[in-house]
């Protein structure tokens, strides 16, 4: 395996340079925060650059994302509206039109919950959710109450999801996503904290089958969220899913377990089912070190399934460390160690990746 030491210490002073010219923003846009990505992989297999403003003026919220992503030997560009939206309020409502993105489930890793969102799949291990989310245009209204909380929401036009040129499922003819009703989405979700600790949500969404990409049909998904205290130290959490389609209902779970015996570490493990992936994870995460580092580890371990499942003998494991400076400038440098089985992985979660380290640097800017 290749530690990447030079490179690391290269892409470590490159953008700590980037981030003494960008300090400038911070007398002409108020509120803005710029986050920049670059991931490098032994080989042209996969690399990233990308930079991602963000600001926040009056009752707007405005993001836009910038960049290449080299996969397979082909640069493909980076250029989208990110979350980009109107919000008003009044009284126990709050409303939200433009590019959004969702969040519904309780669990790390996977997010099988947060399906108001397609996905870009083109790196299977950028797991940061706010980076593979795409946000698509909808209209978005929430009502608050005292303890419970009601989110509906209506996309009127879907966007597909982005996958590696070459993988199966990526194939050119797919049909454009253009007509209102036909590539429409819509939602509702309730949730409600209860006075013994339960933090529980129920939801329902009629979406596209987005893994049908040449002529995607309608599904109806429903689920449930839930996360329980039950001390002042552990925290249950699950996140259910279930899909009828043509095809028959899937059924994707997640239940894990917190430890936190203080405010700034946590200990989390999963045990997660679906169709094709099985598996467990592990995070530890330590926040607040010295009062600037922030240290976390995921890990990853496939576990196959009932019918044989894409994720047996596959292990993943990605520590990362965060420097925060009182500029509100924070450096993140993650490592992403996989293992799969065999020399050539076309049959797993991983099957886009070759069997390879690679490091991945983030920063980000907050004025």
């Amino acid at each position: 395996m290749s530690l990447l030491h030079r490179r690391g210490t290269l892409l470590t002073v490159l953008f700590l340079a980037l981030g003494t010219n960008a300090m400038g923003a911070r007398l002409v846009i108020p509120g803005l925060t710029l986050e920049s990505g670059f991931l490098v992989q032994p080989g042209p297999d996969a690399s990233i650059l990308y930079a991602e403003p963000r600001a926040k003026p009056g009752d707007w919220v405005l993001s836009l994302r910038a960049g290449a992503l080299r996969v397979g030997g082909e640069a493909l560009p980076l250029a989208e509206i990110r979350d980009t939206y109107y919000q008003i309020e009044g009284g126990a409502l709050r409303g939200r039109v433009g590019f959004q993105s969702l969040s519904w489930g309780e669990t790390f890793g996977f997010f099988i919950a947060d399906l108001p969102n397609p996905r870009d799949w083109r790196d299977p291990l950028l797991l940061n959710v706010g980076f593979v989310k795409k946000p698509v245009f909808m209209g978005q209204l929430q009502w608050f109450g005292e303890a419970s909380s009601v989110q509906a929401f209506v996309t009127p036009l879907t966007r597909h999801q982005d996958f590696l040129p070459g993988v199966e499922t990526d194939i050119p003819g797919r049909r454009a996503l253009d007509s209102i009703g036909r590539d429409s989405e819509a939602g509702v979700r309730a949730s409600r904290l209860w006075d013994f600790g339960l933090d529980g949500s129920i939801f329902v969404i009629s979406h596209l089958d987005r893994a049908l990409v040449l002529d995607p049909g309608r599904v109806l998904s429903a689920g449930m969220t839930a996360s329980q205290a039950v001390s002042d130290r552990w925290v249950v959490r699950t996140d259910q899913v279930w899909t009828g389609g043509a095809q028959g209902v899937d059924w994707h779970g997640v239940a894990g377990l917190d430890w936190s015996p203080d405010a700034d570490l946590t200990v989390g493990t999963q045990i997660q089912h679906g169709p094709e992936l099985w598996g467990a994870s592990l995070r530890v995460a330590r926040r607040n070190v010295a009062d600037r580092w922030d240290l976390e580890a995921f890990c990853f371990t496939g576990l196959g399934g009932p019918s044989g499942g894409g994720s047996a003998g596959e292990f993943w494991i990605q520590p990362k460390l965060t420097y925060n400076t009182a500029d509100g400038i924070s450096v993140s440098l993650r490592y992403d160690w996989i293992e799969t089985p065999g020399s050539a992985p076309k049959n797993g979660f991983f099957q886009a990746v070759t069997d390879s380290d690679r490091a991945l640097l983030w920063v980000a800017f907050r004025y």
